[in-house]
């Protein structure tokens, strides 16, 4: 229905990709979007900027870890969550990462990053 009404316009989200609305949902943008919408107050470059904030959060990173995962690309995984860990140190990409190591056949590295992930949360706990 919205696509044939006559103020429709596309937006573009870089690196979007097929799943813009599943994004959106798990960055906490939808809601608040869609809201815009409906109310008649969506402004692009509003929108712009937090599309491009997303890329600051935690959640962003462990979106695309999982993401590369699910799709079979574990070096995609942890180049992620190598980036993401000089963020987030304390984070659980470094349980992600072992799950990584493990996809890629690497049993021994997985079990020693799932040892590491484990002292440095009881290090800052």
């Amino acid at each position: 229905m919205i696509a044939v009404a006559p103020a429709t316009r596309m937006v573009a989200v870089p690196a979007g990709g097929h799943g813009v609305p599943p994004m959106l949902v798990q960055t906490g943008l939808m809601k608040r979007i869609s809201r815009q919408v409906i109310a008649g107050q969506f402004q692009l470059p509003e929108f712009a900027a937090a599309i491009r904030s997303r890329k600051t959060t935690i959640r962003y990173y462990r979106m695309l870890a999982r993401e590369a995962l699910l799709r079979g690309r574990p070096s995609l995984c942890l180049r992620v969550c190598a980036a993401g860990l000089v963020r987030f140190p304390h984070s659980d990409l470094s349980e992600t990462r072992a799950l990584a190591l493990a996809a890629q056949g690497k049993p021994v590295l997985a079990l020693r990053a799932m040892d590491d992930a484990r002292d440095r949360l009881m290090r800052n706990a």
